[in-house]
C-alpha cells in the first residue's frame, strides 16, 4: 500500500507529486498559471460547470511548494487582489480599561460611520486590534456602528 499526502481535503499519491515535479522540471519557463492549467488538463481537474479548476490547482501547487515538495518558478507579478495587500492605518486609541457603572458614562452616542472618515478609522482600528479574526476590509454591504461615551471615547464597534 502506497502512502498518500492529504492536501485540500484530498489524498494525493507520491506518484502524482513526482509527476508534478517532473512537469515543472521539463518546463522551467512556464508560469505558475500555465502549470496549473496544464495540470488540470492532464488530470481532467474541472469544476462542476466544466471549467478548469486552475485556482484550486494553483493553490495546491503553492501548498506543495510551502512543504518543500516542489520548486515553482518565481512569481511574475504580484496578486491583483488589492484588498489582500491592503494595509490598514490604525489610529491611536485609549485602550485602558474603563470601569464604571453604565449610568456614570452619561449619554452614550451611537454613530453609523460609513460616511464619516474619522469615526470609520476608529471603527476599523478597533476591529483590527480587538477582534480575534483581525480586519482588513468588509465584504459586501455593511452597516458600521460605533458606540461612544458622551466624551467621544469608543466603547464598541
Amino acid at each position: 500500500m502506497t502512502e498518500s499526502l492529504h492536501i485540500q481535503g484530498r489524498a494525493w499519491s507520491w506518484e502524482q507529486i513526482q509527476e508534478i515535479g517532473q512537469l515543472v522540471g521539463e518546463h522551467p519557463t512556464w508560469s505558475r498559471y500555465r502549470l496549473s492549467r496544464q495540470l488540470c488538463v492532464r488530470w481532467q481537474w474541472v469544476r462542476p460547470n466544466g471549467q478548469l479548476a486552475d485556482m484550486a490547482a494553483r493553490s495546491f501547487l503553492n501548498k506543495l511548494e510551502q512543504r518543500a515538495l516542489i520548486q515553482l518558478p518565481p512569481l511574475r507579478r504580484a496578486s491583483p487582489n488589492r484588498m489582500k495587500h491592503r494595509r490598514l492605518k490604525c489610529v491611536a486609541l485609549d485602550s485602558s480599561p474603563l470601569e464604571a457603572p453604565l449610568r456614570a458614562l452619561e449619554q452614550l452616542e451611537l454613530y453609523e460611520v460609513s460616511r464619516d472618515p474619522g469615526r470609520r478609522a476608529v471603527f476599523e482600528t478597533l476591529l483590527a486590534t480587538e477582534h480575534y479574526l483581525g480586519y482588513r476590509s468588509a465584504v459586501g454591504e455593511n452597516l458600521k456602528y460605533l458606540l461612544c461615551t458622551g466624551q467621544g471615547r469608543p466603547l464598541a464597534a
